[in-house]
């Protein structure tokens, strides 16, 4: 592979590219590498959070790109989010970029065919892409972890998921197989004995937390009041922990996915002839559940955005409004901690926004003149009842004026 390596070639000056659907890896010269993610990162068309190669994925790449480059001795992992990334089951692309000597920046690509990385190379690679995505698709909340670790029990019991087991305990072990792994140490057959039973019983419990999120939804009967609605939130929040859910299942896929890591190092070590074929089977286990999380976060979004939000008969239900955003609150704010975390790519929500009189008298229009007339009476009389308690309050309010003053009785005039 050394035709690979132009003569003049500068190792400031090039960088490696392989991306696939889930990231790009870029790797070089120290200085080049961190040049070329900060032009990157000053490009606003591209969507993009960089993370840091796992040790075993950086050798892994190091020793792939020294073909290619000179002085690989660092590596990024850069996963995309916009348009212009690869669709899932897209070959891998590879590319030199260099440095242009007129601009100084990255701009010249040259393709690499994949048959120059035949064998080892390509492999160690895709291996390397696929640990890095395992990585970085959950970032662990450790601010959470303390308020849903006492309540663990009870969510997987409420989520008909206690076959997961002691999830925390779980995580623990996995993160300590890949922390040797990083080492250096090599994955003896004892410790994967120790958890390779456990693949299963991490999905399994994984799809049974993102099921009784979306079971939760159809609690929320849109048919019932304002008053009814704001119960079920509220039901929501404190008695079925739909927020303490959304963190655990975080917690459950970053086990599984720490799980899909080590097993494709175990096939790697023990049965390399088949590493292409667990390096897709991982591969399909992220992009299924990213797309899983993406439907679960646009179902919870809509059905909360309607069922907080007051309908145009209810507009001068205030109460109820407040006490609706009040357990809406906090639901949003654990659905927007779960979509950054899993770094997905979804709408923003709509602010939601109360109608008010007129949104009123607008639907009745609508609606025909006689629902207008009806409308009209209604809201005459709302205002009537209102104008009522102001004048009532206004005697009330003098003559507790003047009995605090009876003598400003004997100026008024008989």
């Amino acid at each position: 592979m050394s035709e690979l390596i132009p003569a003049n070639q500068n190792p400031d000056d090039t960088v490696f590219v392989s991306e696939d659907e889930f990231g790009t890896v870029v790797a070089g010269s120290t200085s080049a590498v961190a040049e070329f993610v900060a032009e990157w990162q000053g490009n606003s068309s591209l969507a993009h959070r960089e993370a840091v190669l796992p040790p075993s994925a950086l050798r892994r790449v190091r020793a792939a790109c020294a073909g290619v480059l000179r002085s690989p001795d660092s590596a990024s992992y850069l996963i995309r989010g916009d348009s212009s990334s690869p669709a899932p089951g897209e070959s891998v692309s590879y590319r030199r970029v260099t440095r242009s000597l007129e601009t100084g920046r990255f701009t010249s690509n040259t393709p690499i065919s994949p048959a120059s990385l035949a064998g080892g190379p390509q492999i160690a690679l895709a291996t390397a892409a696929v640990i890095s995505a395992l990585e970085s698709m959950i970032e662990p909340l450790q601010e959470s972890l303390n308020r849903i670790e006492d309540t663990t029990a009870d969510i997987l019991r409420l989520a008909d998921a206690e076959r997961t087991g002691d999830v925390f305990g779980h995580r623990r072990v996995l993160q300590r197989l890949t922390g040797e792994l990083d080492s250096g140490a090599v994955l003896t057959e004892t410790d994967w004995s120790s958890v390779a039973a456990l693949g299963p019983d991490l999905e399994i419990g994984v799809e049974r937390l993102r099921n009784y999120s979306t079971r939760l939804l159809l609690d929320l009967r849109v048919d019932v009041a304002a008053d009814d609605r704001a119960d079920l939130l509220e039901k929501a929040v404190r008695k079925d922990r739909l927020g303490e859910t959304l963190q655990l299942l975080l917690i459950a896929q970053e086990s599984l996915f720490l799980w899909q890591r080590i097993r494709v190092e175990r096939v790697e070590l023990r049965e390399d002839d088949h590493i292409p074929q667990v390096l897709e089977s991982a591969k399909a286990t992220l992009r299924e559940h990213l797309a899983a999380d993406v439907v679960l976060v646009a179902n919870l979004r809509s059905t909360l955005g309607t069922y907080g939000t007051l309908r145009v008969s209810e507009f001068h239900r205030k109460l109820s409004a407040r006490s609706l955003k009040k357990n809406l609150t906090p639901l949003r704010a654990d659905i927007d901690s779960f979509v950054t975390s899993r770094a997905l790519q979804v709408a923003r929500w709509n602010e939601p926004t109360n109608p008010g009189v007129l949104d009123a008298l607008r639907a009745l229009k609508a609606a025909g003149d006689s629902a207008v007339d009806t409308g009209v009476q209604t809201v005459g009389k709302a205002a009537e009842a209102v104008q009522r308690s102001t004048e009532s309050w206004s005697e009330r309010r003098a003559r507790k004026s003047q009995r605090q003053n009876p003598a400003d009785d004997q100026l008024v005039e008989p």
